[in-house]
Formats: C-alpha cells, sequence, structure tokens
C-alpha cells in the first residue's frame, strides 16, 4: 500500500506501506486526532477461513500530522506487529495530550525491531501536559531499537519502557527534551546532540 496524494488520515491492518504524500488528522473538539493508525497484526475472517497479517515496514518521506488543541493528539500509532518503521519526512503532533509516534510491540514475532529517524518529530503542547516524541514500549524479550540521525523535539524526546531497548543518536541526530529509558537493559549511544 502507499499514499503519494493527501488522505486526512488512515488505519490499517498488515502488509507494508509508504508514504510520500500528506496525512492530516485534526479535532476541534476534546476528542482524539490520530494520523496513521496501524494495528499491525490482525486476525480476521479470510477467504480461506482466520488469517494473520502484520505491518512488516512503515516507511514515510511525506508529512503526518495530528491536531487536536483540545484533545488528543497522535501522529503515528504502531499498536503491534511492525518490524521497522522509518522517518525521512516531517511527523507532527499539537494538542492538549500530544504524541509524535506510539510504537507498542505487543505480539510481535520477529526477533527484532526498530525505529529509524532521518527526519524531524516534533510534538506541541497546548496544555500543561508534557509533550512526548516517540513513546516506545518493549513487551516482549526481544530487541529494539530507535536510531535517530534527524531531530525529535518534545519535553519528552523518547520515552522508552520494556526490556532490552536501545537509543541511538547518531552524528548528526539531535534529541531536544528528556530521555526516559526503563529499569530493564536499556541503553543510550550518544554521537549527536542532546538539549
Amino acid at each position: 500500500d502507499a499514499n503519494s496524494g493527501s488522505m486526512t488520515s488512515i488505519y490499517i491492518f498488515g502488509g507494508n506501506f509508504n508514504n510520500s504524500g500528506h496525512i492530516f488528522a485534526r479535532t476541534l473538539s476534546e476528542g482524539e486526532a490520530i494520523g496513521f493508525h496501524a494495528a499491525g497484526t490482525s486476525t480476521r475472517v479470510g477467504e480461506n477461513g482466520w488469517e494473520t497479517r502484520s505491518v512488516l515496514r512503515f516507511s514515510s518521506t511525506g508529512t503526518i500530522a495530528a491536531v487536536a488543541l483540545g484533545g488528543t493528539a497522535t501522529a503515528v500509532n504502531i499498536e503491534s506487529g511492525a518490524n521497522r518503521f522509518e522517518n525521512f519526512g516531517n511527523i507532527l503532533a499539537q494538542g492538549a495530550i500530544s504524541t509524535g509516534i506510539i510504537y507498542d510491540t505487543l505480539y510481535l514475532t520477529s526477533s527484532e525491531q526498530n525505529i529509524y529517524n532521518a527526519g524531524t518529530i516534533s510534538a506541541i503542547s497546548t496544555s500543561n501536559i508534557p509533550s512526548v516524541g516517540i513513546i516506545a514500549i518493549n513487551q516482549q524479550d526481544k530487541n529494539f531499537s530507535i536510531i535517530n540521525s534527524g531531530s525529535i523535539t518534545a519535553d519528552y524526546a523518547i520515552m522508552a519502557d520494556g526490556l532490552n531497548i536501545v537509543v541511538q543518536n547518531q552524528s548528526g541526530g539531535t534529541l531536544t527534551g528528556s530521555i526516559i529509558l526503563g529499569s530493564f537493559n536499556d541503553t543510550l549511544i550518544n554521537d549527536g546532540e542532546i538539549t
């Protein structure tokens, strides 16, 4: 699947997805706006009975934005199943509760998952609730990496909780905001700039 035009928001089950266009979600109320929502591993009735699909890879060179000035804004929400998320474009979340990317590894079947950012991720809070650039929840004993060579800006640039999470800020990468890692075997490697 791919988007090279404009979409108001997207929710997918399984497969690969490439975005080179614009995905925008907005609510003017106290509701929730999600730009890209992937329920990565899903079981449904198909032509041959029950079948399971996984999001294998998601890549964006375009823009994904979610705005909910009085509510919850999440630009990207990957519930489970994605092996790799790549951003080379722009991701923006702005709301009373704002998160650039939520990535949860529940039900993941592969041995390694990662988020790679070479673009820009920004989360802006319109309330006193801190914004978050990336929230990563590793619920399995598998390797999980957050690799940044771009820019991540939020009150909390990265919040990671779980097992075996590695945050690598590469040369040229900028993390603006606090970094919170879990109490398990997590690692921070910095060759860029953290402010």
